[in-house]
């Protein structure tokens, strides 16, 4: 009898101590989830983007607004202002500054894109429709496109630029 209250007693304190260590271990999931997305790069929401006629702009982080843009009329050699993008993928976006060859009729870009804080240390991409990288490199990145029939191309083979995005990322670790 006395036997018996013994093991219903080690069981009762087995089965507390392993309550409390899972208890415990989610506590300990939760802080480093929590920790970890505190320190690492989460995605926004956008900032804006590059307004046409403007022959250098660089983005900020403006609050919510409504850009009414102004269309621009282009011949077969010159092309339309670019314009950033900020959707379609998961990643923080950059600043990016456009410099055309010539305000009135574009045939060249040099592209900037930087991180709004050196602090941050993060990697910097030149993105083109969603999915291609341009060129990557640490805090910051160039990049530059040629006007070709009206159309922005860049890389080699050639690829049209329909969407246009500076991306951040942590280094890899």
């Amino acid at each position: 009898m006395i036997f018996n209250k013994f093991l219903n007693s080690k069981s009762l304190f087995i089965i507390t101590s392993q309550n409390f260590l899972n208890n415990l271990m989610t506590i300990a999931y939760f802080i480093l989830t929590v920790s970890h997305l505190i320190y690492t790069c989460a995605p926004s929401h956008g900032n804006g983007g590059v307004k046409p006629n403007v022959t250098t702009t660089t983005t900020t982080q403006p609050t919510i607004t409504t850009t009414t843009l102004t269309t621009t009329t282009t011949s077969e050699d010159c092309c339309p202002a670019l314009n950033q993008t900020f959707e379609g993928t998961t990643f923080a976006d950059g600043n990016l500054t456009l410099t055309y060859d010539n305000d009135n009729c574009r045939r060249f870009v040099d592209m900037f894109c930087t991180q709004p804080l050196a602090d941050l240390s993060l990697y910097a991409a030149i993105v083109v429709n969603i999915n291609n990288f341009m060129n990557y490199n640490f805090m910051n990145v160039t990049w530059n496109a040629t006007c070709s029939n009206g159309v922005w191309l860049t890389g080699e083979p050639p690829l049209q630029i329909d969407t246009l995005q500076c991306l951040l990322t942590e280094p890899i670790t």
